[in-house]
């Protein structure tokens, strides 16, 4: 963002830049880029997570958000509501384990714009909902509120459904064990 061309017509030099070297041309072409549409923001975070992991600017659901349903709550509003609550939140799967000593429980951790939280997934929920969130690294999952006693306030959501968010990314968990 600090160079004084924008994203796009920066990507077109560095491919024309590349080219030039790749070829061993004696002199530099001179090709202006073509009319290039300015970059949305959706795009925009797209590009760093592709390129980072990351996005310094947004997190993916501050822009799903408004795609949303009405009652689907942020995680760092779950803390508020009483245990075995029901409940419906969305978010960017992180990771998914399946340790063969859970007996086929399986748990994912989700990460919305304001905080990281646990999904507890039984063997059954599992089958059923699979091929969503293999598919989608976005997901609403609706559940029941489980909080953990003596562990500083920590909150599993128990899954009993999950629905997939259509985003455009692609699927890049950090950890993963299923």
């Amino acid at each position: 963002d600090d160079f004084s061309l924008s994203r796009r017509e920066l990507t077109w030099q560095l491919y024309i830049l590349d080219r030039w070297r790749d070829n061993n041309l004696l002199i530099r072409p001179d090709i202006a880029p073509p009319a290039l549409p300015k970059i949305n923001t959706w795009s925009k975070l797209k590009w760093e997570y592709g390129a980072q992991g990351f996005s310094t600017h947004w997190h993916p659901m501050q822009l799903l958000r408004a795609k949303l349903k009405d009652g689907v709550r942020r995680g760092d509003t779950l803390k508020q509501l009483r245990n075995r609550a029901r409940v419906r939140v969305a978010g960017l799967i992180v990771c998914i384990q399946k340790p063969a000593s859970a007996k086929g429980v399986a748990f994912m951790l989700i990460e919305d714009e304001s905080i990281l939280f646990n999904v507890i997934i039984s063997p059954r929920v599992y089958e059923r909902y699979r091929s969503i969130f293999k598919l989608s690294p976005f997901v609403v999952v609706s559940g029941v509120l489980q909080r953990v006693e003596g562990a500083d306030g920590l909150i599993n959501l128990q899954a009993q459904t999950f629905e997939g968010i259509q985003s455009g990314f692609t699927r890049n968990y950090r950890c993963q064990n299923n």
